[in-house]
């Protein structure tokens, strides 16, 4: 590998994770970079053979990678652990918005993931904009860019499962705000009203339990996106839209006058 491809951080003082990814955002923002990343932890251990497959690909600017891994626990041997390949049972490279409607089935963790350096590239970065990093990885994915998801049939990586992990941590008010932000961006940034009508339940859902909070963050979160370039000033109502016909398809059920003129306006 030549030299100039290999770039050396320090960080002396202590940063939190969101801090710490605020700062090495803005530095690759610096570097313009081209190319992919892979994005690793401090404590990941990389394998070989996934390695190997992942440098075979071709990758596009439009293509991310979400890799095979496995996952082990503190004190276990770095072989032994459960080996996640979800992806292996779909045809590859599938669409990102294929991908991001089975996420339920996938154990999304950053140290998977390979994006585009194009998305270091934009002035103002969606994932820089989170209160904590929930949901991170996501919003890496949910760049205009990204169009395929490809994947490796053996784990690249070693993931280790600590108690004291960043992503274990909980702070309600942030994963509220986080959470929210997230479904506004891909309510905005996918067309299947499948994940549109989720990502407007679940929020509504949350608007609901944490009211007074939940519309401050809503608010917040929109603007930022905006901001961003990931909402217009009407996300917002379309989420409502959906949230609200989602309630009266469950108190008319079966009324497939009013699915057809939903189904009209939401094509």
């Amino acid at each position: 590998m030549n030299s100039d491809k290999i770039h050396w951080i320090r960080q002396e003082k202590f940063l939190t994770a969101v801090q710490h990814g605020k700062v090495f955002s803005q530095w690759l923002h610096s570097l313009h970079l081209e190319g992919h990343i892979y994005f690793l932890c401090h404590d990941d251990i990389l394998v070989r053979s996934g390695l190997l497959e992942l440098r075979a690909l071709d990758l596009k600017e439009s293509d991310i990678v979400f890799c095979g891994a496995l996952f082990f626990q503190e004190g276990q041997e770095h072989d032994q652990g459960s080996v996640a390949l979800e992806l292996q049972k779909y045809s590859l490279p599938m669409t990102l918005e294929h991908f991001f409607s089975i996420n339920e089935s996938v154990l999304w963790n950053v140290s998977r993931l390979v994006v585009s350096c194009s998305l270091f590239r934009k002035e103002h970065r969606s994932f820089d904009m989170l209160s904590y990093g929930y949901y991170a990885e996501f919003c890496y994915c949910f760049t205009p860019v990204a169009e395929q998801v490809y994947s490796t049939n053996t784990p690249a990586v070693k993931i280790r499962w600590h108690e004291n992990f960043e992503g274990a941590v909980m702070y309600p008010s942030l994963f509220l705000f986080d959470s929210i932000f997230m479904r506004i961006q891909a309510f905005y940034r996918f067309r299947s009203r499948k994940i549109r009508m989720d990502a407007a339940v679940y929020t509504g859902y949350m608007l609901r339990k944490h009211f007074f909070p939940g519309i401050f963050y809503f608010l917040q979160a929109q603007l930022r996106l905006m901001k961003a370039g990931y909402a217009h000033p009407f996300t917002g109502l379309e989420m409502a839209g959906y949230y609200i016909w989602n309630l009266i398809q469950k108190k008319t059920a079966g009324n497939t006058f009013l699915l057809r003129i939903f189904s009209f306006f939401t094509r």
